[in-house]
C-alpha cells in the first residue's frame, strides 16, 4: 500500500489539541475565581474579583454558564482546522473512510 503524503491530513496546533484535554466543571470554575486576588484589578465590565467571589451563591450558576459559553466559542475556532466543508460521508455510493483513503477524488 502507498503511504499518503501527510499533507493530505488535518493538523491542528499544541495549543489546539489541549483545549480539547477535558470539560470545565462548575467546581473547577469555582475554584480558580476564589484563587484569584479579590481587589487586584477590573475586568473588562469594571468588576473585580471580590465582586463575585461574594455573589458567588447568587450568580454562580449564571457565572459558570457564561465560562463554558466561552469555552464553547473557542472550539469554534478550533472546529473549522479539523472539520472539512465538504460533507464526504453523505455522498451517495461513497463510505466515510473513503474520504482519508482517496483524498483527491
Amino acid at each position: 500500500m502507498t503511504e499518503l503524503p501527510s499533507s493530505s491530513f488535518l493538523k491542528l496546533d499544541r495549543i489546539d489539541v489541549l483545549l480539547f484535554g477535558k470539560a470545565t466543571s462548575r467546581e473547577e470554575i469555582k475554584t480558580t475565581l476564589f484563587d484569584m486576588v479579590p481587589l487586584k484589578t477590573l475586568g473588562s465590565d469594571g468588576l473585580n474579583a471580590h465582586f463575585f467571589q461574594k455573589k458567588w451563591d447568587l450568580i454562580g450558576g449564571a457565572f459558570c454558564e457564561w465560562v463554558q459559553k466561552v469555552i464553547a466559542n473557542q472550539f469554534k475556532v478550533v472546529f473549522p482546522k479539523i472539520i472539512e466543508k465538504e460533507p464526504a460521508s453523505f455522498i451517495a455510493g461513497r463510505n466515510i473512510v473513503d474520504k482519508s483513503l482517496f483524498p483527491n477524488k
